[in-house]
């Protein structure tokens, strides 16, 4: 703010017009501090905020990626131990192997029932036999 006249304009003495300046000065520029640390506290006050949200964000991260890296853990220990019980089980049965149920040779092959030659065969008990010899 600045003035087309002075003190001295109005009759003051030198002295008073001096003093009255270097208050004006004085004002001025502890306004202008003003602003400046205003200013400084809203950036600080910014990148504190631009700081925590990048730190929530990572932690959010982090505790997605222990989550599933517990989860696949905990799936893998599951699935070794399934694979155990299941291969033991396996073992320690006395089930019969599976056995196919139907058979087709482009050739042709004897019925075992009946001995003629069919292209395709099917179970019946132990025996592979034509459509005409199997009991449905």
């Amino acid at each position: 703010m600045s003035r087309d006249t002075s003190l001295a304009d109005f009759g003051a003495s030198e002295d008073e017009a001096k003093a009255e300046s270097e208050r004006e000065k004085s004002e001025a520029e502890a306004e202008t501090e003003a602003v400046k640390a205003e200013s400084e506290a809203e950036v600080g006050e910014q990148e504190n905020q631009e700081t925590e949200s990048k730190t929530e964000t990572e932690t959010e991260s982090e505790a997605e990626m222990e989550s599933k890296t517990e989860t696949e853990s905990e799936r893998g220990s599951r699935s070794d131990s399934a694979s155990e019980d299941e291969s033991e089980s396996l073992v320690d049965s006395d089930a019969e192997p599976a056995r196919a149920t139907y058979d087709w040779t482009p050739g042709g092959v004897a019925c075992e029932c009946c001995g003629e030659s069919v292209e395709k065969r099917w179970r019946d008990e132990d025996e592979m036999v034509c459509a005409d010899c199997k009991e449905w």
